[in-house]
C-alpha cells in the first residue's frame, strides 16, 4: 500500500467480506425467508461510502503527484471493491424480493403469516403491501382471480377439514364458520388457497 506523504490506503484485505457473508446467509435460507440483517446491510453501505470517498479525495489530492501512476492499483482494487459490494447488496435485496413475491403468490391475499412477515425489513413489507394492491387490483379490474391454479379442477367442490380455527370468514358470496377438526364442502377455487396456508386439508 502507499505509504508516502499523505498516505490514504486502509487495509483492503477485508473489503467486501460483509457483502458476501449476506450471499452466503442466502444459500443457507435457501428458498425460505430468513431475518432481514439490517446491521451487516448497514455496514456495507456504510464501507460503500468510504471507498467512494477514499477514491473521490484521492484523485484530487494525489492529481500532481508524480507517484500517482504507481497508485493506480490502488484505485482499482477500491473501486472494483465498491462495485462488487453494490452487486453483491443488490443480489441480496433482489433474491429476497423475488422470495416474498413467491409468498405472495403461492398464499393469496391473506397475506403472509406473522412468523414470516416478522423476518421482513420495513421496506420489504411496505413492498409486500403494495404489490399485493396491485395484483388484487389487477384481479378485480379482468374480474379473473389470477392466483388460482393455472390447472382446473378435477371438481367443482371438494372436501376439507379444518386443521386452524378461523372463525367466521368470507368466500365468495358466503360465509363459513372454520372451526378446528370440522368437514366443510367447498367450492374449488374457494377454498384452494386456504389449503396452501395450512388452514384446510383435502380429504376428497
Amino acid at each position: 500500500e502507499y505509504m508516502g506523504e499523505g498516505s490514504w490506503a486502509p487495509n483492503s484485505f477485508m473489503f467486501t467480506q460483509v457483502a458476501v457473508n449476506l450471499l452466503r446467509e442466502l444459500q443457507r435460507s435457501g428458498t425460505q425467508l430468513a431475518p432481514y440483517d439490517d446491521a451487516n446491510v448497514r455496514k456495507v453501505v456504510e464501507e460503500m461510502g468510504v471507498l467512494f470517498e477514499t477514491v473521490h479525495s484521492s484523485i484530487h489530492e494525489f492529481a500532481d503527484d508524480p507517484q500517482r501512476d504507481q497508485l493506480a492499483p490502488y484505485f482499482c482494487v477500491h473501486h472494483h471493491s465498491l462495485l462488487r459490494n453494490k452487486r453483491c447488496l443488490l443480489a441480496y435485496l433482489h433474491h429476497r424480493m423475488r422470495v416474498i413475491m413467491r409468498y405472495r403468490w403461492h398464499l393469496g391475499r391473506s397475506g403472509v403469516p406473522a412468523v414470516i412477515s416478522d423476518n421482513m425489513s420495513h421496506s420489504e413489507r411496505t413492498y409486500l403491501s403494495e404489490y399485493d394492491s396491485v395484483v388484487s387490483e389487477y384481479c378485480r379490474s379482468v374480474g379473473v382471480d389470477v392466483n388460482s391454479s393455472m390447472e382446473p379442477p378435477k371438481n367443482l367442490y371438494v372436501e376439507v377439514r379444518v386443521l386452524q380455527d378461523r372463525g367466521e370468514i368470507q368466500l365468495g358470496s358466503s360465509s363459513v364458520v372454520l372451526s378446528k377438526g370440522t368437514t366443510h364442502l367447498l367450492i374449488s377455487s374457494e377454498a384452494e388457497h386456504l389449503i396452501r396456508q395450512g388452514v384446510l386439508k383435502q380429504v376428497s
